[in-house]
C-alpha cells in the first residue's frame, strides 16, 4: 500500500489523499472486517481508496514533486509518496525529535504525531498500541487497551 497527497487531485472535493493498494481490500491478509473498517475510517477522513493497482514507476519532477505511473497507465503527479510496505516497522526518515527512545513514533489519543502540527502516524510505528493490527477493528479509540473478551 501507498499513501499519497497532492493538492492536485480532486480539486471538486475535500480529498486530497489516495490509498493505493494492489489487494482486493486494504490490510492485505487481514480479516476482512478489519480491512473493511479500515477503509471505512480513511472514507469518513476522506481519503480515496484505488484497489487492485500497482505504482510500477517513480520520477521526480522539474519541480521535485513526485510523479508515479501505475499499473493501469494513469499518472500521478504527488507532493507526498509514502510506501507502506513490510512488516518492520521502518522510521529511519522520520526525524529523531518525533520519535521516543525505542524509535518509535510518539502520538496522542488521536494518533496526532507530538511535535508535529497535520501529521498524524498509525500502525507498527507508532507508540501507543500494539503492533497486532487484528485489534483495529475491535477498537474505537486505537491508544487505549482493547478490553478482555
Amino acid at each position: 500500500m501507498v499513501r499519497l497527497r497532492s493538492p492536485h487531485l480532486h480539486k471538486t472535493s475535500r480529498t486530497n489523499e489516495i490509498q493505493i493498494t494492489n489487494g482486493s481490500q486494504l490490510l492485505v491478509g487481514a480479516p476482512t472486517p478489519v480491512a473493511r473498517f479500515a477503509e471505512n475510517e480513511l472514507k469518513k477522513l476522506h481519503v480515496k481508496t484505488i484497489k487492485e493497482t500497482k505504482i510500477t514507476s517513480i520520477s521526480t519532477t522539474p519541480s521535485s514533486k513526485t510523479e508515479l505511473t501505475l499499473s493501469n497507465g494513469d499518472k500521478m503527479v504527488v507532493d507526498l509518496y509514502l510506501p507502506t510496505i513490510g512488516v518492520i516497522p521502518n522510521t529511519e526518515y522520520v526525524p529523531k525529535n518525533l520519535l521516543n527512545g525505542k524509535g518509535d513514533v510518539m502520538v496522542d489519543q488521536f494518533l496526532r504525531v507530538k511535535n508535529a502540527p497535520d501529521v498524524w502516524a498509525a500502525g507498527d510505528v507508532v507508540d501507543c498500541q500494539p503492533s497486532q493490527f487484528v485489534y483495529a477493528g475491535t477498537s474505537s479509540n486505537p491508544c487505549h487497551p482493547i478490553p478482555p473478551a
